[in-house]
């Protein structure tokens, strides 16, 4: 017989209580899940440094790595070759190569969220070394101006039928430029994968055509 089966209903008062220690179930993201809790909708608030338990860029890094990937993607859908510039031979004013068969061309990254997407032009600082750094290209260098949202989570939309970018790129060609405080880039000129097309024509009018036998 167990001893519980000694002990009558007025001893089984007398009995001290376990306390429980158990710690509740949460209610939130665990820091391995992929739910990010919902962000308040309030007009001009900071977006989140670290919207992830697991992220360590900040806002800034966080757009350098998009603006070179979303010209990576493009790369990616046009069929040509993309290299980004080591961190530690960035010394030319450059983010990143477009490679095509012939030879390279060479591409300045920027993202930034203050700027919109609609409007006639965009404009941004420009810097004198920069600009005797991409004249003193034989290549031609281009300026390439990417747009995103203030919030993060909002740069890219996982939906059901597809993954969508809020987000759009504009360019301009730089090493025929002349000193100045701003580059001012026209709405017109959008950056998309059939802007390859255009940069490889530029590229190949630089070089003399071949002749009949492999001479130029």
């Amino acid at each position: 017989m167990s001893v519980l089966g000694t002990i009558g209903p007025a001893q089984l008062r007398d009995v001290p209580q376990a306390r429980c220690t158990c710690r509740q179930p949460r209610t939130g993201p665990t820091p391995y899940s992929s739910t990010v809790p919902d962000l308040p909708d309030s007009a001009g608030a900071e977006p989140p440094k670290l919207s992830v338990p697991c992220a360590f860029l900040d806002l800034n890094h966080r757009k350098a790595r998009y603006g070179v990937t979303y010209v990576r993607n493009l790369c990616a859908q046009a069929g040509v070759g993309f290299e980004e510039t080591s961190p530690d031979e960035d010394l030319l004013a450059v983010d990143c190569e477009v490679k095509f068969r012939e030879a390279n061309v060479r591409v300045q990254v920027k993202c930034t969220s203050s700027l919109k997407i609609a409007g006639r032009q965009a404009s941004w600082p420009l810097d004198d070394g920069w600009v005797r750094k991409w004249t003193d290209s034989r290549l031609p260098v281009y300026f390439a101006l990417v747009m995103v949202l203030d919030n993060p989570d909002q740069w890219i939309d996982h939906r059901r039928n597809g993954t969508h970018h809020n987000a759009g790129a504009f360019w301009m060609r730089v090493d025929t430029l002349k000193s100045g405080n701003r580059i001012r880039i026209p709405k017109t000129s959008r950056l998309d994968h059939q802007t390859f097309g255009l940069w490889h024509a530029q590229m190949m009018e630089g070089f003399a055509p071949r002749l009949p036998g492999g001479e130029s």
